[in-house]
């Protein structure tokens, strides 16, 4: 069976134009109706990112992720869903239908920040992990020092690089196998 039958007509081929005109259906039924009480108004939107924090927060276990070729997205069984509205509330994308964006340009213009340039020291961490390795070995020191009891991080699975999982990192080589940069969705609701 063809993977992409598991995704979402609304994701198959969906024009920026498109995703924008269905968010702004969704903001204007959002706005007539009160806040979303339920990812599903995200995902209907088109302005779902495929984060998985949805997953973690929702306390009635009713959202699940589905996983597709292009995409990731929540399910809601609706027949358990409480409509708390915990799991909008931790939706980076959810001000898309309607809340406030935050100002970060705003932000930057009120006050001075310093900047840092960092790398890891350990050569076994620097060389094969995302710039310098600079998180890897901040992880990794703090897990060897007692401050952390371990992380979550990501890593490839299988053969193919853009399927990656989230899990718990507990130790150095845990660690190690998830340095350098993912680039694809990683839902984090399942660790």
């Amino acid at each position: 069976m063809d993977e992409s039958t598991n995704v979402p007509d609304m994701y198959n081929g969906a024009a920026v134009q498109d995703v924008i005109a269905t968010g702004d259906r969704a903001r204007r039924s959002t706005r007539r109706g009160g806040q979303a009480r339920s990812i599903a108004a995200v995902v209907d939107s088109r302005a779902c990112c495929g984060c998985g924090a949805c997953v973690a927060a929702c306390p009635a276990g009713c959202i699940e992720m589905q996983y597709g070729r292009r995409f990731n997205w929540p399910r809601v069984d609706e027949s358990r869903c409480t409509k708390c509205g915990c799991c909008v509330q931790v939706c980076p994308s959810a001000f898309l239908l309607g809340g406030t964006a935050p100002d970060f340009d705003d932000d930057l213009r009120r006050a001075d920040y310093p900047c840092h340039l960092v790398h890891s020291p350990d050569d076994a961490v620097r060389l094969d992990a995302a710039s310098g390795g600079g998180i890897t070995g901040l992880i990794l020191h703090l897990m060897e020092t007692g401050q952390a009891d371990g992380a979550v991080v990501a890593r490839c699975t299988g053969a193919n690089p853009l399927a990656a999982e989230a899990f718990l990192a507990t130790d150095r080589t845990g660690l190690l196998e998830a340095r350098g940069s993912k680039y694809t969705p990683v839902s984090s609701g399942t660790v």
